[in-house]
């Protein structure tokens, strides 16, 4: 090392922030109104049996909302 003057962290990779990007294409797939109501189905049916929702609760577009 160089003594006194080497400072440990400071190159770039270490202080800059990471930014996300966002990926086009394939990885991005727009839900028909049905395919998203089914999605909702699904959610609530697994999270019943997990025992995340009671019995009088449901998911309203994304959402976990009471009857």
């Amino acid at each position: 090392m160089d003594g006194g003057k080497y400072k440990p962290y400071t190159a770039k990779r270490w202080t800059e922030i990471p930014m996300p990007k966002t990926i086009e294409g394939a990885a991005r797939k727009e839900y028909t109104p049905e395919e998203k109501r089914q999605n909702e189905r699904d959610m609530e049916r697994i999270m019943r049996k997990l025992g995340v929702l009671k019995p009088d609760e449901r998911i309203e577009n994304g959402k976990v909302v009471k009857s």
